[in-house]
């Protein structure tokens, strides 16, 4: 029953980085109060491990300093849901990178409704700009994907069964991602 809100930290060259075991609640950084941790470059025996999940519990873990800007190279020193199902997920965007990026470079967009219940959601976008939308779910798969060019935009996701899915719109201006929950 305990919470951990851990912010602006260096957690940098040391062994393991982060590890989470057990039940627990860890707040690294949410949409709305950004980590601003610095956490990369800790490793063991040659592989770099900057945050361990190594339970069943999501971890929020956004805007922090990984080391870098290239989403995959941070999704490889996460080890989470992606790796083992039976993990937990690690939700780690949008991030801070090595050359000082911040929220203005992160595009934002509304979601509605969430939960979905009719298997419709709307995206409102800041203005009209050309724009991929990409619906991931918990394994990190995607099942729907789509160019989205309107300042409002009806996305049909009829097809998916219910549970908890990741939404992210990239653009020329950032990228951004939100979670929705399918009932």
């Amino acid at each position: 029953n305990n919470r951990a809100v851990i912010r602006n930290n260096v957690i940098t060259g040391n062994l393991w980085g982060i590890t989470a075991i057990n039940g627990f609640e860890i707040d690294l950084g949410t949409e709305d109060d950004w980590g601003r941790n610095e956490i990369h470059d800790n490793g063991n025996g040659g592989v770099v491990y900057d945050l361990y999940n190594n339970s069943a519990c999501d971890i929020m873990a956004v805007g922090n300093d990984w080391g870098t800007t290239v989403e995959q190279e941070i999704e490889d020193h996460i080890v989470h849901q992606f790796d083992d199902p039976n993990l937990g997920l690690v939700i780690y965007v949008p991030f801070v990178g090595s050359e000082s990026l911040d929220e203005t470079s992160t595009i934002s967009f509304d979601l509605m409704p969430n939960p979905v219940a009719n298997g419709y959601f709307t995206i409102t976008l800041e203005k009209d700009l050309l724009s991929e939308m990409v619906v991931y779910n918990l394994n990190g798969q995607v099942v729907v994907s789509q160019i989205i060019d309107n300042q409002v935009n009806t996305i049909d996701i009829k097809s998916l069964k219910s549970g908890i899915y990741f939404v992210k719109v990239r653009n020329a201006e950032g990228n951004f991602t939100r979670k929705i929950l399918v009932q």
